[in-house]
């Protein structure tokens, strides 16, 4: 089996290439026993959990209506199973809908969607933490979600080892293996909950990447990936 890592760098907002550098180590969680589906969130997590939800919270409701003026353009960067050299595309998107998602003409795949408190992998946890704070309730919120009997998600949370501004999301999609599930990808969102300097920063991907396991030469299971954008360019 050969792994597929597919790396998406943000420029944008002075990120730079080199503090992207722990992103390349996160596939060694491909093909690890995920831990089951009823384990609830630590504090440690919950702590990580909520930084993520409000930053991303405060991104769709402070800056996400401006952005509908600019188009939205991203740098990605690849490798795949048949191809292990990397390969750069710049992508120019538009926001579209009230999800919001990103369209572009550009003819190859790439994730649209934006993750917010509301949309996308973060969804799920956001909301039950904001019921939880709203509703001064301490219900359980656990670290995987159910797909079908032969697969799950499991989610971690990592903080950054050299930014404590940056916080590492972690969806790792895992496939039955005898009585447990074994993940084949992981999708991992790099994610800016603060910025004193700049505060309209706050909840912004700083880059994303996309690690999968496929057999040799197996294309098919390959993604193409956008991050939150590098560049705004006026309309």
């Amino acid at each position: 089996m050969e792994k597929v890592v597919i790396l998406i760098l943000v420029f944008g907002f002075s990120f730079s290439c080199s503090e992207l550098k722990n992103q390349k180590k996160k596939s060694v969680y491909l093909q690890q026993l995920l831990q089951g589906t009823n384990r609830q969130l630590t504090s440690g997590e919950l702590s990580m959990a909520t930084s993520i939800c409000d930053a991303v919270r405060f991104k769709r409701q402070t800056i996400v209506s401006s952005l509908f003026n600019y188009y939205l353009r991203f740098k990605m960067e690849e490798q795949t199973c048949q191809n292990a050299n990397k390969t750069s595309s710049t992508i120019d998107t538009i926001l579209v809908g009230n999800g919001p998602s990103f369209s572009s003409t550009y003819s190859g795949n790439y994730f649209e969607k934006m993750q917010t408190d509301q949309f996308g992998e973060l969804k799920k946890i956001c909301e039950a933490i904001f019921f939880n704070r709203d509703n001064n309730t301490n219900n359980p919120i656990t670290i995987n979600e159910v797909i079908s009997s032969e697969e799950i998600i499991e989610y971690k949370f990592e903080q950054d080892q050299d930014d404590n501004t940056l916080i590492h999301f972690f969806a790792s999609y895992g496939k039955k293996d005898g009585t447990s599930y074994r993940s084949y990808k992981i999708m991992e969102y790099i994610i800016l909950i603060t910025d004193s300097e700049s505060p309209s920063k706050r909840g912004l991907l700083k880059g994303t990447m996309n690690s999968q396991v496929c057999s040799s030469g197996d294309v098919n299971t390959s993604e193409y990936l956008s991050a939150e954008f590098t560049k705004l360019v006026k309309k």
